[in-house]
């Protein structure tokens, strides 16, 4: 299903319905999923490409936050100064983009997993985080997933302090987030630097050493933000 749609096409997907069609000289893009619809118009000749891959998953049923935290079905403790990479999933959403020569533009984002949302920190909003929700098993292989709907991280954490830590969650800034896949699987990988006992760092790999993945198109890349930093601070908790 990833990969490029001619317009016009279709796609039927295991309840989704992806359709371009050409009225005059422009394309009629509609999408059927969950008993909803949408329909958009694109003022472009016909004959154009259509672009269907993973981005970053904030941005449904709205761009709400650009954080994303994983929740660990069991919690993890590592020694002080020690290291281990471990796979966790992560909700996947699909974007579909228009192909132009200089820049690529968004025409849609959907998702075939549930949206859910938590507080990072404590109850009181003022002083949380608002994350996009995820909670995963911890796997030392990379599991088995539904690859629509679930993603595969491989995060290495760090413990470079003296303490020992228990780690029950960990929150990504989307910004920067590199998704990569193929027709098995869609796959990213993620570090976790803890430099004291309850502080951590997070961030991204942009490269890996995976045969035959595809570099997704990034939602956040085709925004004018300029983030300088790939690091996130987890100082709320670990």
């Amino acid at each position: 299903m990833l990969g490029p749609l001619k317009t016009p096409g279709n796609l039927e997907y295991k309840g989704l319905s992806l359709q371009t069609t050409t009225d005059g000289d422009t394309i009629v893009y509609e999408r059927r999923l969950d008993g909803k619809s949408v329909k958009k118009r694109i003022l472009a000749k016909p004959g154009k490409h259509l672009i269907i891959n993973p981005v970053e998953p904030t941005n449904t049923p709205a761009p709400i936050s650009n954080h994303l935290l994983i929740e660990l079905d069991c919690p993890v403790i590592l020694p002080p100064r020690s290291s281990r990479v471990l796979f966790l999933t992560f909700p996947v959403e699909i974007g579909v983009f228009i192909k132009s020569k200089n820049k690529n533009q968004l025409v849609d984002v959907f998702a075939f997993s549930p949206n859910k949302f938590t507080l990072y920190g404590n109850e009181d909003i003022s002083v949380s985080l608002v994350c996009k929700y995820w909670r995963s098993m911890v796997y030392l292989s990379i599991p088995t997933v539904s690859p629509l709907a679930e993603g595969v991280m491989e995060l290495t954490i760090n413990n470079t302090s003296d303490c020992w830590n228990e780690v029950t969650k960990v929150v990504f800034n989307s910004y920067h987030m590199a998704l990569f896949y193929n027709e098995a699987m869609i796959f990213m990988k993620g570090n976790m630097k803890i430099t004291d006992k309850g502080l951590a760092q997070t961030s991204f790999e942009k490269t890996i050493k995976r045969v035959g993945m595809t570099r997704s198109l990034e939602l956040y890349s085709l925004s004018k933000l300029n983030i300088a930093s790939n690091a996130f601070v987890m100082e709320l908790g670990l």
